[in-house]
């Protein structure tokens, strides 16, 4: 088994992809994934029209979470069963 970092599999991740998670409040939530992929967007714009799948809340409610792919340009389309520990969606 190879283990890489969360910013080795964030680089993965390209434009146009489709993402799915799991968790409830921050738990089961790859938080360092979600604050690679804010980083890297924020610094070249990529990637972007990302498009995400979650059974429930993602989020603390605060900043933590989706919050961090809350940019525009970076994700298109968000289906999911509960939207409040992430603000950032609500605005």
């Amino acid at each position: 088994m190879k283990i890489i970092t969360s910013a080795e599999a964030a680089a993965m991740i390209l434009s146009n992809f489709t993402l799915c998670s799991q968790g409830m409040n921050g738990n089961a939530v790859a938080e360092e994934l979600l604050l690679e992929l804010e980083k890297r967007f924020l610094a070249t714009g990529q990637p972007q029209h990302l498009k995400w799948f979650h059974s429930s809340g993602q989020g603390d409610k605060g900043e933590r979470g989706l919050n961090h792919i809350a940019h525009e340009g970076m994700l298109d389309q968000i289906i999911g069963g509960h939207f409040g520990p992430f603000p950032s969606f609500r605005t």
